[in-house]
């Protein structure tokens, strides 16, 4: 997540993933567990883990992170956690909502294997429904020699 980014920014950032991605390999992940950022107190981001390839997914993420850094482009410095994010919260979770999601928290759900081959860059568009997200770039992985 990048935040408010140029068209230009986002083109130079896309000139230095372009390539990498490319040469990345083709990762095979499912989405393992539920959890919450922050962990503890008022949860505002809701999020599946990350299983299988993982260390692959680190290494493309790390190798992402320097080579945006490297064009100047703003990153974020701490660890990387895979995780797919499935909502957030801008108010404070009623204490019955909290108990529901710790509920779901311990049924531990598991999606089937799939192949990572391709990162999307997306815009957010904020609207009176909510936000949309808008496919703008596919980079495919594994496409490089």
């Amino acid at each position: 997540f990048f935040g408010t980014v140029s068209p230009h920014g986002a083109e130079r950032a896309l000139v230095a993933l372009r390539p990498l991605l490319g040469a990345q390999p083709r990762m095979s992940l499912n989405l393992r567990g539920l959890g919450s950022f922050p962990s503890a107190g008022q949860p505002r981001v809701l999020w599946c883990g990350v299983d299988g390839d993982v260390r692959a997914l680190k290494a493309c993420a790390r190798a992402c992170a320097d080579a945006l850094d490297a064009t100047g482009f703003p990153v974020e410095h701490r660890p990387y956690r895979a995780h797919c994010t499935v909502g957030r919260s801008r108010q404070p979770w009623p204490a019955h909502a909290r108990e529901r999601w710790q509920q779901q928290v311990g049924d531990e759900p598991r999606t089937p294997t799939f192949t990572a081959d391709r990162a999307i860059l997306y815009e957010s568009l904020m609207g009176a429904a909510g936000v949309r997200h808008i496919p703008r770039e596919v980079l495919a992985l594994g496409t490089s020699p």
